[in-house]
C-alpha cells in the first residue's frame, strides 16, 4: 500500500484552484519560454543535499572509484565549490538555499535565537522563515512538488504534493503533510534527526549504527515516496548523515588530529568513507528512478547536488569570552558581550531599548563593538605560530540586508580552518585544547554538481553561492524567478543554447536586495 496517493486534490492558500492531477496533465501544454515558441515541458528537477560535503573530503575517494555514482554525475555535469552563508550553520544555509535571500531577509541565523528580554535562548523552527520557501511558490505555479528532510522545515507546509520536514523537531508529531503520510511514516520505521548529540568513550560502535540506521530509514522512505509519486516536478532530499558522522568520528581518520586514537583508528577510521559509499549508492538510486519516470513522460532530468557547507577537523579551542576578560596586554577587561550557549562565534553587546535593563545607548554600544571587533581580530595563539583564530568577520549590519538584521548578533565571525570558537569565559587560557564530543566542523565552502541535458561539462569557475539555489530551481521548474531573490540563475551551469530557447524570467516589479551576505562571502578567501 502506498504511503501517500500520487495526486493530491488540495493547494496551499485554500483558494479554489484546479486539482493536482489536472496540473500535472496541462504542464506539457504550457509554454515555458518567453517569446520563443518551446512548448516542451519543462524537466523535471532532482535535488540531493548531502549536509556538510565538501570536494576536500570525498575528492580522494571520487579520484579512486570509490563513489562511482557521484563521479559519474560529475564527468557527465558540471561541478564546484557552493559557498554557504554567514555562519555557514544549517539553518540558515538551508534556508538560503530554498528562499534565495540573506538571513537577514528570511530571518534565521541558527539552530537558537536571543530573547532579548531575557537574554535566554529560545529554539527555532521552520514556523521562524519569513520568506515563503520554494516549494511554496511551486506549489503556487501548479508544479507537484515532494521534501523530504530539508533541515528546518518543521513545521511542514500545506504544499501541492508530500512534505517530510527536517530537524529540529519541536515534538515528534506535525512533521509531514498531508496528514494520512505522518500517519504511516512512523509505522515505516521512519526516525527523526535530535539535536545535539556526545559521543563517549565506549559508544562509539553504538552512536555509529544510530547514524545509519537513520540514514537507512530515510533512504528507503525517499526512495518509495519517488516511486510513488513519479510526477514530481522537483524532489528534494536530504541526507543528514554525512555531517553527524563527520562530526564525530573525523578524528579517527586524520592521523593529525589531536584527538586521534591509533587503537580506534582500525574500527572507526574509515566510518565516515564507508558512510559516504553508502550515500553515493543512495544518489544513484534516486537518479535512476528519477531518469526512468522523466523518460515516461517524455521529459528531461535536472539533477543537482549539493551541500549547505563544507568541513574541517577541529584542532584547536578560541574562548573569545575568555580572551576578552582577561587581556595579556595590559587593556581594560570587556564583559559586556555575550553569546548563544552554542555558537561563541556570534557575540550581541546589550543596548538600551533590545536588552532588558540595558543602560548602554546605541553610540556607546557600537563603540564597544569597535573594541571588541579589534581586540578578536588582533587575537593570536602563540602556540601555533602566532596565528589568528579568524578567518573573517564583521559587525551584522555590513553583512546582512533586510528586515530582520535586527534580530541578527551584532558581531559574526568564521573560524580559521582547524579553529573552534568556544563558550567558556572563567580562569581558561583564550587558546587550548578542544574539551568537547565532536571533532571536526563547518567550513564556508561546499559543493555543487549539476547533471541533466541541459548543463554543460566540466569545473565550474567563480563562486556560486547558496543563494542562488533557489533562483535556479524556479528557473528548471519553467517560472518566473521573484525578484526580491538576492540569488541569481546559475547560467553558468547552462548550455548557451538552452538558454537561448529558455531565457531567464525575473519579475522586475519587485526589487531585490543588493550587496550584503551575497558580495561578502565571495569575498573571503575561503581555502585556508
Amino acid at each position: 500500500m502506498p504511503l501517500i496517493s500520487t495526486h493530491s486534490s488540495r493547494l496551499p492558500g485554500g483558494a479554489s484552484r484546479l486539482g493536482a492531477g489536472v496540473l500535472a496533465l496541462l504542464l506539457p501544454l504550457l509554454p515555458t519560454g518567453v517569446g520563443c515558441g518551446h512548448e516542451a515541458p519543462p524537466p523535471k528537477v532532482l535535488v540531493i543535499g548531502l549536509d556538510g560535503g565538501t570536494f576536500e573530503l570525498i575528492g580522494p575517494w571520487l579520484e579512486a572509484g570509490e563513489l562511482p555514482r557521484l563521479k559519474a554525475l560529475m564527468d557527465s555535469g558540471v561541478h564546484g565549490d557552493l559557498l554557504s552563508v554567514l555562519p555557514p550553520l544549517s539553518p540558515p544555509a538551508w534556508t538560503s538555499a530554498v528562499t534565495g535571500v540573506n538571513p537577514g531577509a528570511h530571518g534565521i541565523f541558527d539552530f537558537q535565537r536571543v530573547d532579548f528580554t531575557t537574554r535566554t535562548t529560545l529554539l527555532e523552527t521552520g514556523a521562524s522563515r519569513r520568506v515563503p520557501a520554494l516549494w511554496t511558490l511551486l506549489s503556487d505555479g501548479g508544479r507537484r512538488v515532494g521534501v523530504v528532510n530539508v533541515p528546518m522545515s518543521d513545521p511542514p507546509d500545506p504544499v501541492n504534493g508530500f512534505m517530510v520536514s527536517g530537524f529540529p523537531h519541536p515534538d515528534s508529531i506535525g512533521i509531514a503533510y498531508p496528514e494520512a503520510l505522518e500517519k504511516r511514516i512512523h509505522r515505516f520505521g521512519y526516525r527523526l534527526d535530535t539535536m545535539g548529540g556526545k559521543l563517549l568513550p565506549g559508544h562509539e560502535a553504538e552512536l555509529r549504527a544510530q547514524f545509519l540506521d537513520t540514514f537507512h530509514a530515510r533512504r528507503r522512505l525517499a526512495l518509495q515516496l519517488g516511486a510513488e509519486n513519479p510526477d514530481l516536478d522537483l524532489y528534494w532530499v536530504v541526507f543528514t548523515a554525512t555531517d553527524r558522522m563527520q562530526h564525530f568520528f573525523w578524528k579517527f581518520m586524520e592521523k593529525d588530529h589531536p584527538f586521534y586514537d591509533p587503537a580506534l583508528a582500525p574500527e572507526f577510521g574509515d566510518s565516515i568513507k564507508d558512510l559516504w559509499k553508502e550515500i553515493d549508492a543512495a544518489v544513484g538510486e534516486l537518479v535512476d528512478q528519477a531518469a526512468a519516470q522523466a523518460d515516461d513522460q517524455g521529459r528531461e532530468l535536472a539533477v543537482l547536488v549539493l551541500s549547505d557547507h563544507g568541513f574541517t577537523g577541529v584542532h584547536r579551542a578560541f574562548r573569545p569570552q575568555s580572551f576578552l576578560r582577561h587581556p595579556t596586554d595590559g587593556a581594560e577587561p570587556v564583559t559586556a558581550a555575550y553569546s548563544l550557549e552554542t555558537n561563541a562565534s556570534m557575540l550581541y553587546v546589550p543596548v538600551e531599548g533590545r536588552e532588558a535593563g540595558a543602560r548602554r545607548t546605541q553610540e556607546e554600544q557600537q563603540a564597544m563593538l569597535d573594541e571588541i571587533h579589534r581586540r578578536i581580530l588582533a587575537a593570536r595563539d602563540t602556540a601555533r605560530g602566532n596565528v589568528s583564530p579568524v578567518l573573517f568577520g564583521a559587525k551584522a549590519k555590513d553583512i546582512y540586508t533586510g528586515r530582520y538584521v535586527d534580530k541578527a548578533p551584532d558581531l559574526v565571525y568564521l573560524p580559521r580552518n582547524h579553529y573552534y570558537f568556544i563558550n567558556e569565559a572563567g580562569d581558561k587560557d583564550p587558546f587550548g585544547t578542544p574539551e568537547f564530543t565532536f571533532s571536526a566542523h563547518h567550513k564556508l565552502n561546499g559543493m555543487l554538481i549539476a547533471q541533466g541535458p541541459m548543463f554543460r561539462t566540466g569545473l565550474l569557475e567563480g563562486k556560486q553561492t547558496l543563494l542562488d539555489i533557489a533562483p535556479t530551481v524556479m528557473y528548471l521548474a519553467g517560472l518566473e524567478v521573484p525578484g526580491y531573490m538576492e540569488g541569481d540563475v546559475l547560467t553558468a551551469t547552462l548550455k548557451k543554447d538552452y538558454l537561448e530557447r529558455r531565457p531567464v524570467r525575473r519579475d522586475r516589479s519587485e526589487a531585490r536586495e543588493t550587496g550584503g551576505t551575497g558580495e561578502t562571502i565571495r569575498s573571503i578567501p575561503y581555502v585556508q
